[in-house]
């Protein structure tokens, strides 16, 4: 599809590609024929169709008509619309489409278009009012002066900060500089005729001659603020105050080097009591622990005694028993060994007892 363009008209196209947007107001280069306009808006066809009575309507058009009435009817003749009868006419449409008509832009825009190349010719026209594309930007400007506005004009185009060379909102620029850029230039606070960068504010601070700061004998009891740029002057001409203060320092110093002493010596002598305290409970507890030894010693030897005891008690039981038997028995049997056993238990019974003593003893 050829575009030349070079007297402002375009050659005649084909309709297949071709369209407008309808009830716009068109200037048409030549007077439109009734027989391009609708009959029932009265503006020229947008896809034509023409019903059985051979007027033309505009697609919606006749799509209204039908959807008004149950039997819809032509305006002009008022004769019934069959639906089944209406077509497309794709030769009035063609016709339409191929029609020249005027810029909108006129007289800044010269260029005649077919109709149906018209919204084709506004994307490219220089003089149709566009949209700014920045964010937060609402102007409409021409299309030929788009490129200066977003370089130029645009209160929301991005522009370089000349201080720090970050790119910020031509609109936020002052309040850029005036509260966020580090290295925005600014007088001294301290009216010492210096410019500085914002972020070495605090570091200039530290030298500034106009800045007050507190005398270096202030540990000694001065508390004067001078200038930093008189500080010279100020410790020549209070030289004797200065000297003064350092002597009654140097004093209150000796009195409490003096009081510390003391309380040393106090405390070295508390130290010495808690050492031999501590060597006392160190003898008291080697004692105590030999004496646990013995105790254990003896409450082995308690269980010991206990365990004859027991069996003492038993073999004596066992003894009556035997005697009893052998007094029941005393006609019957030879008791000779069985005296002879006896007499062997009660030596063992003595034995245990002299054990027990001794043990008794422990």
């Amino acid at each position: 599809m050829a575009c030349d363009e070079p007297s402002g008209i375009f050659t005649r196209q084909n309709s297949a590609s071709l369209d407008f947007e309808p009830a716009a107001d068109y200037r048409f280069v030549e007077t439109l024929e009734d027989r391009y306009k609708c009959t029932y808006c009265h503006l020229v066809l947008h896809n034509p169709h023409q019903t059985g009575c051979g007027h033309r309507f505009c697609q919606q058009c006749i799509l209204s008509l039908r959807d008004m009435s149950a039997v819809p009817t032509c305006p002009v003749d008022k004769e019934t619309i069959k639906m089944q009868e209406v077509f497309k006419d794709n030769c009035c449409k063609r016709e339409v489409l191929n029609l020249h008509v005027f810029c909108k832009n006129i007289p800044h825009c010269n260029s005649k278009i077919i109709l149906g190349r018209y919204q084709e010719h506004l994307q490219q026209c220089l003089f149709e009012s566009v949209q700014c594309t920045n964010d937060g930007c609402c102007d409409q400007i021409l299309r030929k002066d788009l490129k200066e506005h977003l370089s130029q004009n645009c209160q929301f185009r991005e522009e370089k900060c000349q201080y720090c060379h970050k790119y910020v909102l031509f609109i936020n620029i002052k309040n850029h500089e005036k509260n966020d850029c580090p290295d925005y230039p600014v007088p001294c606070l301290q009216n010492c005729s210096q410019t500085i960068l914002k972020k070495e504010v605090e570091k200039h601070y530290a030298v500034c001659p106009e800045a007050e700061v507190d005398c270096p004998y202030k540990q000694y009891g001065c508390l004067a603020k001078i200038k930093r740029g008189k500080l010279a002057e100020h410790e020549n001409t209070a030289l004797r105050e200065h000297m003064l203060q350092i002597l009654h320092k140097n004093s209150q110093l000796e009195e409490q080097i003096s009081d510390l002493c003391k309380s040393l010596e106090c405390k070295e002598i508390k130290i010495q009591q808690l050492a031999e305290a501590i060597k006392k409970c160190e003898t008291e507890f080697r004692q105590f622990t030999q004496l646990f030894g013995k105790n254990t010693n003896l409450m082995v030897s308690t269980q010991a005694l206990a365990s004859h005891l027991d069996k003492s008690a038993r073999l004596e039981s066992q003894v009556k028993q035997l005697i009893q038997m052998a007094n029941q028995q005393q006609s019957k049997l030879d008791l000779r060994p069985l005296f002879e056993t006896i007499e062997n238990v009660k030596q063992k019974i003595a034995l245990m007892e002299t054990y027990d003593q001794r043990l008794g003893v422990l």
